[in-house]
């Protein structure tokens, strides 16, 4: 067998490093869950255009590549954008709580260390007229 490397940035994750990661990411979906957000999950591959305006950090770039009709699409770099995306071109009703959680994937520039995949969660509140954030939202959270 040929041994392979991964590419540059990225890395596998095993045992207490995996398990960690899966702790956390479970119980933060669980707080979600118990407050009623509703889970949603977006492709792993969006247009491009999704993320107009995007403002990637110093020496990052999108992976981009052309789909079957050539049209120009990336590996997302971020999950919130998406989720934009979604209510744009739904008819979901409003308000609406949610969560979400995956990884996103950016190219660094070689040799600072960087990774290129890394996992990103969080919570989006839409349609609200006015919400006063709560002190006790995540009350088992550090601030």
């Amino acid at each position: 067998m040929v041994q392979q490397q991964l590419p540059t940035g990225f890395r596998d994750d095993i045992g207490a490093v995996a398990e960690r990661k899966d702790d956390v990411s479970q119980y933060v979906l669980g707080l979600c869950r118990s407050r009623q957000y509703t889970k949603i999950s977006t492709p792993l591959v969006e247009y491009k255009d999704v993320f107009n305006g995007y403002a990637m950090g110093r020496g990052q770039h999108m992976y981009e590549f052309m789909d079957s009709s050539d049209a120009s699409v990336v590996i997302r770099p971020d999950l919130t954008m998406p989720i934009g995306r979604f209510l744009a071109t739904t008819n979901i009703e409003l308000p609406r709580t949610f969560y979400y959680l995956g990884d996103v994937f950016m190219k660094n520039k070689k040799h600072r260390g960087d990774v290129n995949q890394v996992t990103q969660g969080g919570i989006e509140m839409v349609g609200y007229e006015a919400l006063k954030p709560s002190k006790n939202a995540f009350p088992s959270l550090k601030r």
